[in-house]
């Protein structure tokens, strides 16, 4: 139909509207590099609840569900949790309801909270527990209690009691507390995701929204053997970011598809679409298996040569060793009279920052675990990989002179996790930072031991405060410890980069990359690096400035 309407009749692209976000109708798009022309995700948060109110549903019993686009009925814990306390108020309906959820259904002895429905999701299935932990831990105790009461074997009282307990174990399972408030923004964004079926899209699914899941489709191209039609109502911005996708390709490697999105901002500036700073590009070739992801943003400063001075930033921090995503800057034309605006691409950093790491990643794993209890060897390597990030963070000289902050613990540290073949579990893996922004930012650059001591002083605060809001999360290891393991991690990392520096040291001292000169590329670049050293050799009294700073941080308490 759609081919009709664009081809016989002569429509527009942009007059035909796909209203139906199924899979079919986004997989179809998609790989016509047209997911524009499907109907766009709510951005506000007024727009996601008034979806959520529209999708509320029953099925025989007064247990009310979010019904997602793909036949799942989404149980919330607010929901559940006012079912359960039917087991005092209503008994018989409370009985209803519990048949509903743990019994089997006319025409099928299977529960609806075990027959399956779509992606590895049940017909019910709770919102807000990772996948496949209701079948395990929830499913069974429910269908137990409705066992008993058929029987005769639990009464009012004692159904009360253990719906009650079962409750708990629900809310304690949930992978952020915020699920258990409906009127939280975490709610509410992340069950849109789940009820348009975008969740199930997204590669390494969890239950918190995904970076990816914060976009709208823009109008692009599409490419038939290598030719390329622009769409209507593609901007230059993204016909830029197109060619230098092609360009970016191998010889005889050719795109198939490519869709381009713009960013939501967290920060609720309100921004209209196709003007936003940030874009994703996801393409296919006919050489690659999977599609690969690259984000575009806007430079934050328009001069002349400041894209070669961020290259030149990032160029230096990779060869030291530090953990950046590969950055170029976009080619693009400027006509006489247009605004000099420049863009780059970088990688995707696969991972997630600190604050958005599910909370069932930390709990122990397999036959023999404790439910609901951390693993505290996750929880101690994480806070290795912290400390980590923050000799990264302290080599790149992050600072932000508008907030005095070196940008540390505010999500651009991406934490990866991976399955340990020998632990036989998920384990963290890996930190990358995310952005060069802010480095190269500590105001002064005197080479001088009452500046190093600034700096040291500056930047363990920052750090020690952050480990204190991990330690606080993570109650299962003594902060002491957690201390430990953090430095460990910084003092490994720091005399990894100073051994670099040291094999290399010809090449990083005399790197003097064409950049403007208001930049002071070189003044900067070579603090950094002679910071870098003294701060490998100091390591001892740094350790103690450290401790001495957790020390004070948890009390009385020796580091």
């Amino acid at each position: 139909l759609d081919d009709w309407l664009t081809g016989t009749l002569g429509c527009s692209l942009a007059d035909v509207v796909m209203a139906d976000r199924n899979p079919l109708t986004i997989e179809q798009y998609r790989r016509r590099g047209q997911e524009w022309r499907v109907k766009p995700l709510a951005w506000t948060d007024a727009e996601m609840r008034v979806a959520l109110a529209a999708s509320r549903k029953k099925i025989s019993t007064d247990v009310t569900y979010y019904h997602n686009a793909r036949g799942v009925h989404l149980l919330s814990y607010p929901e559940f949790h006012r079912f359960a306390s039917l087991a005092r108020s209503d008994f018989p309906a409370f009985k209803k309801g519990l048949e509903e959820l743990a019994g089997g259904f006319e025409g099928s002895e299977t529960a609806f909270m075990r027959f399956p429905k779509y992606h590895g999701h049940h017909e019910i299935e709770l919102f807000g527990v990772k996948r496949g932990e209701a079948i395990v831990h929830i499913v069974p105790e429910l269908e137990k209690l409705m066992e008993g009461i058929a029987l005769g074997r639990t009464d009012q009282a004692a159904a009360a009691a253990r719906i009650k307990e079962i409750d708990l174990l629900l809310k304690s399972m949930l992978s952020r507390p915020e699920f258990a408030d409906e009127s939280s923004k975490k709610f509410t964004s992340t069950l849109y995701m789940y009820l348009t079926g975008e969740i199930y899209s997204v590669v390494g699914e969890g239950v918190t929204p995904q970076f990816d899941d914060r976009r709208t489709a823009l109008p692009g191209a599409s490419f038939v053997n290598g030719r390329v039609t622009m769409h209507p109502g593609a901007d230059s911005r993204s016909e830029v970011l197109l060619s230098n996708i092609r360009a970016l390709t191998s010889k005889d490697e050719l795109v198939e598809y490519a869709n381009i999105f713009e960013l939501r901002n967290d920060d609720g500036e309100i921004c209209p679409i196709g003007k936003g700073k940030t874009r994703e590009i996801e393409y296919k070739t006919n050489l690659r298996p999977l599609t690969a992801s690259l984000i575009e943003k806007r430079m934050s400063h328009a001069g002349k040569g400041y894209g070669s001075y961020l290259i030149a930033r990032v160029e230096a921090f990779k060869s030291i060793g530090v953990s950046l995503a590969d950055y170029h800057l976009l080619r693009r034309r400027f006509r006489k009279g247009d605004r000099r605006e420049d863009y780059f691409i970088r990688g995707r950093c696969d991972g997630d920052p600190l604050s958005d790491i599910p909370s069932n990643y930390f709990r122990q794993m397999g036959e023999y675990a404790a439910e609901n209890v951390e693993d505290s060897s996750v929880v101690q390597h994480l806070a290795f990989l912290m400390g980590d990030a923050a000799a990264q963070n302290m080599t790149m000289l992050k600072y932000d002179p508008a907030t005095q902050s070196p940008l540390y613990g505010v999500g651009k540290e991406i934490y990866r996790f991976d399955f340990d073949i020998k632990l036989g579990r998920i384990m963290p893996s890996a930190v990358s930072c995310c952005s060069v922004r802010g480095s190269f930012g500590w105001p002064d650059l005197s080479r001088t031991d009452e500046n190093l001591e600034t700096m040291n002083g500056f930047y363990l605060g920052a750090f020690v405060k952050t480990l204190a809001e991990y330690a606080a999360a993570h109650p299962s290891v003594p902060p002491e410890k957690l201390a430990e393991s953090f430095f460990a991690g910084f003092d490994h990392r720091t005399n990894a980069l100073a051994w670099k520096l040291t094999m290399m040291r010809d090449e990083f001292e005399t790197f003097v990359p064409e950049v403007p000169r208001r930049y002071k590329f070189a003044e900067k670049w070579g603090f950094a690096i002679w910071a870098l050293e003294r701060r490998a050799r100091r390591m001892a009294a740094i350790r103690r400035r450290f401790d001495e700073m957790v020390a004070a941080q948890w009390g009385t308490r020796d580091a």
